[in-house]
């Protein structure tokens, strides 16, 4: 499989990194006046002022993990470290139902690991409702929070 990808600059504060796999319809804004680049896997980004988007995207592109529950910690850990602070961070697969109400969002992407589409987002507060498998492998979370609900399936940042 080819390590060539595309970095999209797009309006205002969007941009998206993608290689060859398509993004899922949650993807951010369209995008223009592409530039070649490598990456192995397919990240789109959209950022906020206040947190720098590309830096993340390429931190998250180069995560190496032996499975997906290894990789759903690792990313929320290289997000975090790169330049989330003082904000909470979340991965998700997107084929599992989940209910989103983050608030002050600064950074979402889009990624790609071994074929399953996850979403993460970097945000102020708000909570975050996993309506399916609760396991690492499917998601995990950083930051400033607390777990309610049926095996603490309900993150509520702060």
């Amino acid at each position: 499989m080819s390590r060539a990808g595309r970095l999209f600059l797009g309006v205002a504060t969007a941009l998206a990194l993608t290689a060859a796999a398509a993004a899922p319809a949650a993807a951010a804004a369209p995008a223009d006046q592409p530039v070649t680049m490598a990456t192995p896997s397919s990240v789109t980004v959209f950022k906020s002022k206040g947190v720098p988007g590309v830096k993340i995207a390429h931190a998250l592109d180069g995560i190496d993990a032996v499975n997906r529950a290894e990789f759903t910690q690792r990313a929320v850990k290289v997000a975090a470290r790169v330049d989330a602070h003082p904000y909470n961070v979340i991965i998700m697969n997107l084929s599992v139902n989940y209910k989103a109400q983050l608030t002050g969002v600064k950074f979402y992407a889009n990624i790609t690991y071994k074929g399953i589409f996850y979403g993460i987002w970097i945000a102020t507060g708000g909570k975050f409702t996993n309506l399916g498998d609760g396991g690492y492998k499917n998601w995990a979370f950083f930051g400033q929070f607390n777990r309610t609900g049926k095996g603490g399936k309900v993150v509520h940042f702060h």
